[in-house]
């Protein structure tokens, strides 16, 4: 582990988008989600940060849409009823 550690919350469902899903996943105009957003700009300036993603809601996609990345994944379970608005 780093003296770095970097938290992204990804657990709660977004009320604004249609289908209820993970904003983290959101394409930007880059080509990029925001999640890999996130991981290529903290990578570039935090190079030997321990990065940690919180998530919830389809977290499963992490595994699959982050492969290329180093972080360690928390899931919240709970994430429908145990997160602030």
């Amino acid at each position: 582990f780093s003296d770095l550690t970097i938290i992204i919350l990804t657990a709660a469902p977004s009320k604004k988008i249609r289908n209820g899903g993970c904003r983290s996943f959101l394409e930007l105009k880059t080509g990029l989600s925001l999640v890999q957003t996130q991981l290529e700009i903290l990578g570039e300036t935090y190079p030997e940060a321990d990065i940690i993603i919180v998530g919830g809601i389809e977290f499963n996609k992490f595994y699959s849409h982050l492969i290329d990345y180093d972080y360690r994944l928390v899931v919240n379970p709970n994430f429908d009823t145990a997160h602030f608005a």
